[in-house]
């Protein structure tokens, strides 16, 4: 008969939507687990989704900014460093990934040399 089949298109879009009731703590598990792995793309999509759902929260912001460094993006991992801070990061965390930021962007040496001048 069709009524398996039919029970079992009806419970796809459920299934689909699963996904959506994913724990932000899980997502960031997810993406350490991916970025050990070295699949930077689904680390990015965990932590995009996690971003979506926990805006401040400052452990996403940080790994968001680690991944953008491995891809050599120091504009971006500067501006989620600086979302982390605002989001009440480690500053010392900060400090130590947003100079690696800054280096990453060859116009930024000055702004390196002025920041850690008046530390």
């Amino acid at each position: 008969t069709l009524r398996p089949l039919l029970a079992g298109l009806a419970a796809m879009p459920l299934l689909a939507g699963c996904d959506a009731l994913t724990s932000v703590d899980t997502r960031l598990e997810r993406a350490e687990a991916a970025i050990d792995n070295g699949d930077f793309g689904t680390a990015s999509v965990e932590l995009r989704k996690a971003v979506d759902d926990q805006p401040d929260n400052a452990a996403v912001r940080l790994l968001l900014a680690k991944l953008a460094l491995r891809a050599s993006d120091g504009l971006a991992a500067a501006a989620e460093l600086e979302r982390a801070r605002a989001a009440g990061a480690d500053p010392r965390a900060v400090d130590i990934l947003l100079l690696d930021a800054w280096l990453a962007q060859a116009d930024k040496a000055q702004q390196v040399l002025a920041y850690f001048d008046g530390k």
